[in-house]
């Protein structure tokens, strides 16, 4: 009777632990917990550059131009920061802060005089603009539209 009884604990120690879930054993979290992982990759960009300035003729000079650029978005210094490039020259750069739920709450171009605003449609569109008006009546403008890559949907 005491062998049965013995198998019988033994047996139910076993389940227990066999139905326990298994720690993580003090690992880390894998790398796309980073909550901006949603955001990060290849995207295609539509950039709209609208611009004029004032040289005291009656025809100013002005122009726009129509910039279409496989850019990146990447994780910044801080964890909650997003680079955006959106064309290939080196300063066009919009650094951006970021909550969980895609809300930004700072953002600021390389150029630091050039004014910034934007913001996330979900995890697959975005849309920003970056502007300077000068005191002497000129503007330059540009209006940014990316979609995120196929390959790089989540």
């Amino acid at each position: 009777m005491k062998t049965k009884h013995f198998f019988i604990v033994l047996a139910a120690v076993a389940v227990c632990f066999t139905a326990c879930k298994k720690s993580d054993g003090g690992q880390p979290p894998p790398e796309d917990s980073d909550y901006r992982s949603q955001w990060v990759g290849d995207w295609e960009f539509v950039t709209i550059i609208d611009w004029s300035y004032f040289d005291g003729s009656d025809n100013p000079p002005n122009g726009s131009d129509t910039i279409y650029y496989l850019g990146k978005i990447s994780n910044g210094d801080y964890a909650d920061e997003l680079i955006v490039k959106y064309t290939g020259e080196k300063n066009d750069s919009i650094f951006l802060r970021i909550k969980e739920d895609g809300t930004i709450t700072k953002i600021h171009h390389y150029i630091s005089h050039l004014n910034c605003s934007g913001y996330f449609d979900g995890h697959e569109k975005n849309h920003f603009r970056v502007s300077e008006h000068s005191m002497g009546g000129g503007k330059y403008e540009e209006i940014i539209n990316g979609t995120k890559k196929e390959g790089d949907k989540k």
